[in-house]
């Protein structure tokens, strides 16, 4: 992983962000869900559940094209 990855994770922003992003998915919440997840992953391209977690969301939005992307 990477530096910056692990910084912010004992910052803990990224993983709230994260966890913001899931908690808007689990509400239905769709597009505060993207807006969060992207952000995580504009600030750490490595945070491979963050892809996971929008390409899920996309799909749950009906949106497949993006859903295949992420």
């Amino acid at each position: 992983m990477t530096n910056f990855f692990n910084k912010k994770l004992k910052d803990g922003k990224l993983l709230d962000a994260y966890e913001r992003g899931i908690e808007y998915q689990r509400a239905g919440d769709y597009q505060s869900a993207v807006k969060e997840l992207t952000s995580v992953i504009e600030a750490d391209p490595f945070f491979i559940e963050a892809y996971n977690s929008l390409g899920l969301t996309f799909k749950r939005m009906g949106d497949f094209d993006n859903a295949i992307k992420y």
